[in-house]
């Protein structure tokens, strides 16, 4: 793993920190839990700048979220009105035809084709000028459905550079995520080897106090040498340790009491995926 992908802590919270990458100050697991999360909050904003993330709070995606929401509204309503324009287009048309089509099957049966009539002429000439008006309210209504559809297209561009948009802050926030839950489960390590560590010395402790260097484990009942113990529990049965109790007499056996571990104290984090990191947050505040 490279230098840009270690989880690291801000330089004035890590001083005395060995060089490995899962040595964090054993200190760190005795804070409090609000001090714990202010410090994996830092540490996530340095990754966010060693790696050239800009990550929007959650007010600028609600707003970029709300304008998606207006735009896909005016498409909407945009694509009703090119819908109803059409719709009085194709009425006008056919209202013409008909018009036509009436006056010429009156006009055809009322004259013979050498004959006119002044009457039939005028109703001609009206109607011609009818449909010179109806046409140029065609091409009128059909510009207007060509601004329409223009405006349409103008919009889904925006609604799609919108979408790219919180596409990226979400894979963003996703991957500081997984770098927050990543730190949070190697605090998790640090805190249980923590409190085994004090476990295996306050054992060390009581028997050095009591003068006890070897006794036999309650469980198994077998001989163990304490000063040769790594951890609080039986080399023989795997038993946590819990306390010693001396000999009660000369020819008496002093005795390693089992037990269950210590559990962890303060709050405790449960395991989760990164996905889950943001969830529930709106409803919190």
């Amino acid at each position: 793993m490279g230098d840009r992908d270690r989880m690291t802590l801000p330089e004035e919270d890590r001083e005395g920190a060995s060089p490995g990458d899962d040595e964090w100050p054993a200190e760190l697991a005795e804070l409090s839990a609000d001090r714990r999360e202010e410090l994996l909050a830092r540490a996530v904003v340095r990754l966010a700048e060693e790696r050239g993330v800009d990550v929007p709070d959650s007010e600028t995606l609600d707003r970029v979220r709300e304008g998606l929401d207006r735009t896909d509204a005016e498409l909407d309503r945009i694509e009703t009105d090119v819908e109803t324009l059409r719709d009085e287009l194709d009425e006008q048309i056919a209202d013409v035809r008909e018009r036509v089509i009436s006056v010429l099957q009156e006009a055809e049966s009322r004259a013979s084709k050498d004959h006119t009539h002044p009457e039939i002429d005028d109703r001609l000439g009206t109607l011609r000028s009818t449909v010179q008006s109806v046409s140029t309210r065609i091409d009128d209504l059909e510009g207007d459905v060509d601004a329409a559809e223009t405006r349409v297209d103008g919009v889904r561009a925006d609604v799609d550079a919108h979408a790219e948009r919180v596409s990226d802050h979400d894979e963003k926030l996703t991957r500081l995520a997984g770098a927050l839950v990543n730190a949070q489960r190697r605090l998790d390590r640090l805190e249980t080897t923590h409190a085994r560590r004090d476990a295996h010395e306050a054992l060390l402790e009581e028997a050095n106090r009591n003068g006890v260097a070897e006794a036999a484990c309650e469980s198994c009942e077998k001989s163990v040498r304490i000063g040769l113990l790594g951890r609080a529990r039986c080399p023989h049965c795997d038993s946590h340790f819990t306390g010693v109790e001396p000999k009660s007499g000369f020819f008496g056996s002093a005795w390693l009491l089992v037990g269950d571990p210590p559990a962890l104290e303060g709050d405790t984090t449960e395991p989760r995926e990164a996905a889950d990191v943001f969830e529930g947050e709106g409803e919190s505040e």
